[in-house]
Order: structure tokens, then C-alpha cells, then sequence
């Protein structure tokens, strides 16, 4: 399975009909990731949200998979609790735990670059999976203006997980180490960095920051 970036911008493209447009290689958001794994598998492939409505990830022949948290393989949903190792041998895991009929907890553990641990829980609506992608002018909507764009890369040259972003307020570009860039330490970006993006991603930095802005436009336009 081809790894994606996570960001929150290429969904503003999409509403706009502009999504052909948006560079493959810098992925986007949780919708497409699913729907990416529909083109690329011969399989059942079903979407499940969470019961706040904001994330998505997939049943594949019944088996609970989530691309944007490096999980390895799909699990069952059957069993009470079943445990799933992260791809390119990263430190961490996802632990699936269906303790009651219609919800499945899911936690991803994961080891940063700095050394600590993050947790992030989701629970899912088991029993209300969709063969169609959730409305994403809904999903916008939910989640409310945004005051930070962000891209999540996979660091081929670190073996982490790196996190670009740009403060919409303070029009001002960072990265940090954390997968939630407002938990993080904001560091600049330098040229390291944007060597390593380029060799990850097989992007010059310079068209991630086109991006932003692009995405910037879209994002003003639909919250008029």
C-alpha cells in the first residue's frame, strides 16, 4: 500500500472541483486515504467514522484498517482486543478493542522523533459503515475555520514522522516532531529539512508552500 501524507487543505480543492490539480505525492486528508485504498484494492472497502464525525478510515473485507496511522495490516473487529505493528518498523502500534457491539476503540501509539510518546484514541461507529465517502462540506463544517494548515510526511531519511505547518493567523511556516502540530515545539524550516521533504515526498519545498497558499484562497472562499 502506497503511504500518503496526511494534510487538512487538498478537501478546500476538492469543494472547489479543483482537486486534479492538487499534487498526488502530498496526499490530503482521511477521506482520501480510504478512497485511495478502493482504487488501489481488489477488495471490500467500506468507510467508518468516528462518532464526533471528524475521522475516517476503512473496513476491508470486514477488517478494521486506518492508513493515516501507519498501521501494517488490517485486524479483526471481532475479537475483543487485537494489536497491530506499524509499517517500516516505526515504533508504536495500533490497538483495536471492541468491547462493546457497536464501538471500536481504537488507540495509536507512537514513538516521536524526540524520543516521547503520543497517544491518540478514536472511536469508531462499528456498526454504520458506508460503501460512499462522507459529505466533505459537512466534515469542513464541523471542524470549523481552520487557523493552521499542516502536512504530515513520512521522514524517509529520519524514520519518523515530520509534521509541516503554517500559522494562517501569523502567516508564518514551521515544523515540529509532534503529529499534532499545536502540541508540538515550532521549529523553522531549513534546508535540511527540505531535502529531507524533497527525497520523501519527491517535492521542492517551494511547492508545498505554493500549496499553502493556493489552499489559503480556497479555504477564504468557502468560509465567506
Amino acid at each position: 500500500m502506497e503511504l500518503y501524507p496526511v494534510n487538512n487543505m487538498r478537501t478546500y480543492w476538492e469543494i472547489f472541483g479543483c482537486e486534479q490539480e492538487f499534487p498526488m505525492s502530498l496526499g490530503g486528508n482521511c477521506v482520501f486515504h480510504v478512497e485511495q485504498l478502493k482504487r488501489n484494492i481488489a477488495s471490500k472497502i467500506e468507510f467508518i467514522r468516528v462518532f464526533d464525525g471528524v475521522h475516517v478510515a476503512a473496513l476491508i473485507d470486514g477488517r478494521f484498517f486506518d492508513p493515516c496511522l501507519l498501521q501494517n495490516n488490517p485486524v479483526s473487529v471481532e475479537r475483543e482486543f487485537s494489536l497491530n505493528q506499524l509499517q517500516f518498523g516505526v515504533s508504536g502500534d495500533v490497538c483495536v478493542d471492541r468491547s462493546k457491539c457497536n464501538i471500536l476503540d481504537v488507540t495509536w501509539r507512537y514513538l516521536m522523533q524526540n524520543g516521547r510518546n503520543v497517544d491518540s484514541n478514536f472511536r469508531f461507529d462499528i456498526l454504520n459503515s458506508s460503501m460512499s465517502p462522507p459529505d466533505l462540506v459537512e466534515i469542513e463544517r464541523f471542524k470549523g475555520v481552520p487557523d493552521l494548515f499542516f502536512l504530515r510526511f513520512f521522514n524517509l531519511e529520519s524514520g519518523f514522522l515530520n509534521t509541516l505547518c503554517f500559522d494562517i493567523l501569523l502567516r508564518e511556516f514551521f515544523w515540529t516532531y509532534h503529529i499534532y502540530p499545536t502540541a508540538g515545539v515550532k521549529m523553522p524550516l531549513n534546508c535540511q529539512l527540505a531535502g529531507q521533504f524533497e527525497e520523501s515526498t519527491g517535492l521542492n519545498i517551494s511547492v508545498f508552500k505554493e500549496v499553502v497558499f493556493e489552499s489559503l484562497a480556497f479555504s477564504e472562499g468557502f468560509w465567506v
